[in-house]
């Protein structure tokens, strides 16, 4: 790996994390509307979590706030979508722009 490529790693990293944050808010802003098409959705992303092995049980538990698809699993999933997910891709949109003119690949011709 070249030396302007090793430079522009962190960067990377914290836009693959941003791509993910972002898909989560599309995932849960899909939910949003709560509509039969939101019901579905949320039973088949929880059901495939909870097929997940080891933890897969307690993992669906947690994204449903119970053991079935209540209001309070639309109350935990516009929670996650307004503040958490916009607080972190925001943070993370901060880093990207601190970082983004400190770690440009050098043009020097060695």
């Amino acid at each position: 790996m070249t030396a302007p490529a090793r430079d522009l790693q962190p960067l990377r990293q914290v836009q693959r994390v941003a791509l993910f944050v972002l898909a989560a808010a599309t995932f849960t802003g899909f939910l949003l509307p709560w509509d039969q098409l939101a019901l579905w959705a949320v039973t088949v992303g929880t059901n495939m979590k909870g097929y997940t092995p080891v933890f897969g049980s307690q993992v669906r538990f947690a994204l449903l706030g119970g053991v079935e698809v209540t209001q309070a699993t639309l109350w935990r999933w516009f929670v996650v979508h307004t503040i958490v997910l916009t607080v972190a891709l925001g943070g993370l949109t901060a880093v990207v722009v601190w970082l983004g003119p400190r770690r440009r690949p050098s043009t020097d011709q060695r």
